[in-house]
């Protein structure tokens, strides 16, 4: 059965585990020395994730779907995220069965966060969807996100002072984390 392009919406959510976190800072001190500071290190950072989404299907195994909502990248960095996702249903978007999908995006720090520069976010995933009824569906999912952020506020690490944005030469951060969750989608 060919299925037909309509509308969808749905709401998601779950945990998110960054376990990697990677940074490469480089800045002048007061005394005029150049640092280079870099370090990549494996601990965990729990987090909920809450998404809303819209989109359409395209074709009978094929969504395409703008998703918003509440997210942590790291410790200290809350965020919006905007996305588009792809996914690809195997055995047809309106069954029960598996898919995969592609995410990227921007996301923006919520006010008072560590610092307001907007970065970029992308999930590679996998899942499997329980239709419900017609065609509201239940779907579990696992996905491997990849964060990358400038961020603006820093701090010294001889002397754990905040480092003035007009010495900061660079500010490059980068994390990777499980995402795990369910989604409705009708």
């Amino acid at each position: 059965m060919q299925a037909q392009t309509r509308f969808t919406w749905g709401i998601e959510w779950g945990y998110s585990g960054v376990f990697l976190d990677s940074h490469t800072f480089n800045y002048f001190t007061t005394d005029g020395v150049r640092v280079h500071d870099s370090n990549t290190v494996f601990e965990l950072h729990s987090c909920g994730v809450f998404m809303l989404n819209a989109g359409v299907n395209i074709g009978s195994n094929l969504t395409a779907a703008v998703f918003t909502g509440y997210t942590s990248v790291f410790e200290s960095r809350k965020v919006i995220p905007y996305s588009l996702r792809t996914t690809y249903f195997f055995k047809g978007c309106d069954n029960a069965g598996w898919k995969v999908f592609l995410d990227a995006g921007s996301a923006f720090p919520l006010k008072g966060s560590f610092n307001r520069k907007p970065l970029i976010i992308a999930k590679a995933g996998t899942g499997y969807r329980i239709p419900i009824y017609k065609n509201f569906c239940l779907d579990g999912f696992l996905a491997l996100q990849y964060a990358a952020d400038h961020p603006l506020a820093i701090y010294d690490k001889y002397t754990h002072t905040p480092v003035p944005q007009e010495v900061l030469r660079r500010s490059d951060r980068s994390t990777l984390g499980l995402v795990f969750g369910l989604s409705l989608t009708l």
